[in-house]
């Protein structure tokens, strides 16, 4: 129950991942997807730290390119 209601803010939508507080990635997908995007980043041995947030639909007008999965 606690695990669903931890995912209940990331379904499918609009995401901005964050690396390394200057990198952002502008995504559409599912939790699934970004956090998997986000354990690859984090495990690249690369040390990046990311950040996801969930973004509203009207960010739309803010962002030049997304990522759709």
């Amino acid at each position: 129950m606690a695990e669903q209601n931890a995912t209940e803010g990331f379904k499918k939508g609009l995401y901005m991942v964050i690396v390394d507080t200057n990198i952002y990635h502008y995504v559409l997908c599912g939790y699934d997807a970004v956090m998997q995007m986000r354990t690859i980043l984090q495990e690249s041995g690369e040390n990046h730290r990311v950040q996801v947030i969930k973004l509203g639909l009207t960010d739309f007008d803010a962002i030049s390119h997304v990522h759709f999965c």
